[in-house]
């Protein structure tokens, strides 16, 4: 198969089979691995909870026709709306958002994320668990209370408590991929930005 404008149709939606299912494997060894029980050391639940964030991000980027960074947020959203399940509405995606963001440049969420606008603003703490909740993503909002957290330097107040299950979030998003699938195959404009990803990832040789 080369890059040119054959790679269309029926050969296009062949090979996305074939590289999705490639993707998946690899998304649920990372995944597995580091969620595996039994090991004696602690679950690697924020690695894996960056995994599934980042994944979510590429499908999301092969539905717009670019795997470039801008406007993530907004690309994320479009996805959701169309094939993940009405659990992520634009909140829970603004703070899988904020995660990823602080996890791919610090290593680790601050403390307490401040997210939202001046009209809803939250100071959000987070825990992160390997089977729970289910819908994977539980928003609890309550009056201001101060971190216990030793370290902290000062009174630190927050007001919203966030609850991931990276299994059930695994889980959602291994559907949404078949549902993408599924769509790709009648729907041409998904096809081409297929395509726009694809030869990003794997650059023709413009000579030939």
């Amino acid at each position: 198969m080369n890059g040119g404008v054959d790679f269309a149709g029926e050969k296009l939606v062949s090979y996305a089979q074939k590289f999705l299912e490639n993707r998946m494997v690899t998304f649920q060894k990372d995944i597995e691995r580091c969620l595996m029980e039994g090991c004696k050391v602690e679950q690697a639940y924020f690695p894996a909870l960056m995994t599934c964030i980042g994944f979510t991000e590429f499908m999301s980027g092969l539905l717009a026709g670019t795997l470039e960074s801008g406007n993530d947020l907004g690309k994320l959203e479009k996805y959701s709306k169309r094939f993940l399940t009405e659990h992520y509405d634009n909140l829970k995606l603004e703070i899988l958002y904020g995660f990823r963001h602080k996890l791919a440049h610090l290593a680790y969420p601050h403390g307490v994320l401040i997210l939202g606008d001046r009209r809803k603003r939250r100071r959000v703490i987070w825990e992160v668990f390997a089977n729970e909740p289910k819908p994977p993503i539980q928003i609890d909002d309550f009056d201001k209370k101060y971190l216990t957290d030793p370290i902290a330097p000062w009174k630190v107040p927050y007001d919203c408590k966030v609850t991931i299950g990276v299994r059930a979030l695994y889980d959602d998003i291994v559907r949404s991929a078949a549902k993408y699938l599924d769509e790709l195959k009648s729907d041409r404009k998904m096809q081409d930005n297929f395509a726009k990803c694809i030869r990003k990832i794997f650059p023709p040789d413009t000579a030939t």
